[in-house]
């Protein structure tokens, strides 16, 4: 066994605490002796609880019979006194009403006769008492009733009085005692059920004290079992907790490090959505075609990394559980477009794709864009890119010629900062992330590869039901022609950029950093008909209120776009909820100018 031969100081070597393997028999047997203890006597108070249950049943069957028959004395006993004082009413009256009473009360002894017999069916030490009771009620109607069927004549009705009471009379003599039969029968299953219910008080008292025997006897056994191993236990303890330790600040490094990349997220981004802003109002600005081109190379480049940086960062949402990927409907060949116009030199080919995708686009245009650069990095400079529909999930293959990956490579190229090449470039993240993009989307990921045959990735996100037809290509921006609007953001920079934005398309635009300075604007006379503003103001999120208050001062109300940088699943959930527009930071300048324009037009 393993710590068998524990080595111990030298002063140590008389202690109890050294395990002695040559004991161990002995404590495993009162264990076993004690389990079986305790299950003999658990299975001697289950069936005593199984007859005790039985014996209780009875008793509620025999009392419940015995209630019914007590019931249906005391109901015959009262149906003998109205039949009885019906029958008199009669003979000393001559009235024919009080025949009336009598026959119902005639007809419920009767009943109620029936009723005792079914009650007492079950006890034949009541037979006898029932019988005669029945006897004797069958013979005091026979009395009731044969004064009535004769002629009117006082004294022979006299007569007949006295009869009928004397046989009523015993008749309750005979229910009385019949009663107090019932009544025994009652006190003598209720002595039956509280002796049974004693002897399963003294078994269960008995079998507890046994089972207490049997438990501080395996108490005892494990005590001494477990002494002779504390110490080796103890080392392994301290050991596993400087292990559990090092994990736990190893996670919550990477905790630390996945919440600032989504919590900074709004900060991060206000310069990318200021410059992408800039950069499209410069375009409108400039005719030199040299510096058009640089201008188009320096948006290309802007995009580029606006896609990367936002990705990265909803990315690390995803890990911490932050964000939900935002799923929709697109066109497969807009991402390979997108990809394609990276790599202008031709160097990566592309099949074109009518496939129309379910999924998040931008995460998966992210996974694609890695796995378009490491198969570069290591197919020579070249990749392929293409899809197919198998079933419900497209197949998109990234491709290249290189080296290929060996068999026992090919699950750990995923792991974070894992390199095939021992010069390689890069920090072995790439693939790290394609994996975690594919497990946020719910996408499979398959590798096939082989040394000296290249390697394909495929991914597997699920189609769209949507046909093409039902997506229009998106329109220039019609202009705003003269409609005012107000911009409000904290930040200069994204304030200004957004203001220049709208002005180029038509808009009559005024500017507020706060609420305050946006209730001046309004109470100056400017009415404007858009409200484009941040959601965060300040540092909290109170875009929506401010908002709602601002088209309380303002009638008509104007439309509303609301543009953020936060991402998270309830902020999401808010501005669905709001009825707003809105907008992700960085904002594509053509998507504010569609988008303020068709709110306008929506008048």
């Amino acid at each position: 066994m393993v710590g068998a031969r524990l080595e111990q100081p030298a002063q140590d070597a008389p202690s109890s605490a050294t395990p002695n393997l040559q004991g161990f028999g002995r404590p495993e047997q009162l264990i076993m002796w004690a389990a079986g203890l305790l299950a003999a006597s658990m299975l001697a108070i289950v069936i005593g609880l199984v007859g005790l249950a039985g014996v209780r049943s009875n008793v509620v069957r025999d009392q419940s019979d015995a209630r019914a028959a007590r019931l249906a004395v005391y109901a015959l006993m009262q149906a003998s006194i109205d039949a009885e004082n019906g029958q008199r009413g009669y003979l000393l009256t001559n009235d024919r009403q009080f025949l009336e009473p009598y026959e119902s009360a005639r007809t419920a002894a009767l009943g109620h006769l029936a009723e005792l017999r079914d009650a007492t069916a079950s006890r034949p030490e009541l037979a006898d008492d029932v019988a005669r009771a029945e006897t004797l009620a069958h013979r005091a109607f026979e009395q009731l009733e044969a004064p009535l069927r004769r002629p009117y004549e006082p004294a022979a009705r006299r007569q007949a009085l006295r009869t009928s009471k004397a046989a009523m009379d015993e008749l309750r003599a005979s229910a009385r005692l019949l009663l107090r039969d019932i009544e025994l029968l009652i006190d003598e299953t209720r002595s039956a059920e509280q002796r049974a219910t004693n002897r399963l008080y003294w078994l269960s008292g008995a079998l507890a004290f046994l089972a207490t025997i049997g438990l501080v006897v395996t108490i005892w056994a494990l005590y001494r079992e477990r002494k002779g191993w504390r110490a080796a236990f103890a080392a392994l303890a301290a050991a596993r907790d400087a292990a559990e330790d090092s994990r736990a600040r190893a996670a919550a490094s990477d905790l630390a490090k996945t919440r600032f990349l989504a919590v900074a997220s709004h900060d991060m981004r206000q310069p990318l959505h200021a410059l992408s802003l800039y950069l499209s109002a410069l375009d409108r600005r400039i005719d030199n075609p040299e510096a058009r081109g640089i201008l188009a190379q320096m948006e290309r480049a802007t995009d580029s990394m606006v896609a990367m940086f936002s990705t990265l960062l909803d990315l690390a949402r995803v890990q911490a559980g932050a964000i939900d990927p935002e799923i929709a409907d697109f066109a497969l060949q807009d991402v390979f477009d997108r990809l394609a116009a990276e790599h202008p030199e031709g160097s990566v080919d592309i099949e074109p794709t009518s496939l129309r995708l379910r999924s998040d686009p931008a995460l998966l245009e992210r996974a694609l864009r890695n796995l378009v650069a490491n198969a570069m990095k290591h197919g020579g400079g070249r990749a392929r890119l293409s899809a197919r529909a198998a079933g419900d999930r497209a197949e998109i293959a990234v491709t290249d010629e290189g080296p290929g990956i060996a068999a026992e490579d090919q699950e750990r190229i995923f792991d974070e900062f894992v390199r095939i090449e021992p010069r390689g470039e890069g920090l072995g993240l790439g693939l790290s992330i394609v994996r975690g993009i594919a497990h946020a989307l719910d996408m499979p990921i398959d590798l096939d590869s082989a040394p000296g045959r290249g390697a394909r990735f495929i991914l597997r996100p699920p189609l769209s039901r949507q046909t093409i037809s039902a997506v229009e290509p998106a329109e220039e921006p019609e202009g705003l022609h003269g409609a005012s609007a107000l911009v409000i953001d904290d930040e200069t920079l994204a304030r200004e950029a957004a203001a220049r934005a709208l002005s180029d398309i038509g808009a009559r635009v005024l500017t507020a950093a706060d609420e305050a300075e946006a209730v001046r604007v309004i109470d100056s006379g400017f009415k404007p008909r858009l409200l484009v503003m941040d959601l965060r103001l300040d540092g909290e999120l109170q875009g929506l209120d401010l908002a709602r208050r601002l088209r309380g001062r303002l009638s008509p109300a104007p439309h509303v776009i609301i543009v953020t940088g936060d991402t998270a699943a309830d902020t999401l959930a808010q501005l669905r909820d709001s009825g707003f527009a809105w907008l992700i930071k960085p904002v594509n300048p053509r998507e504010l100018r569609q988008l303020a324009a068709s709110e306008i037009a929506a008048e």
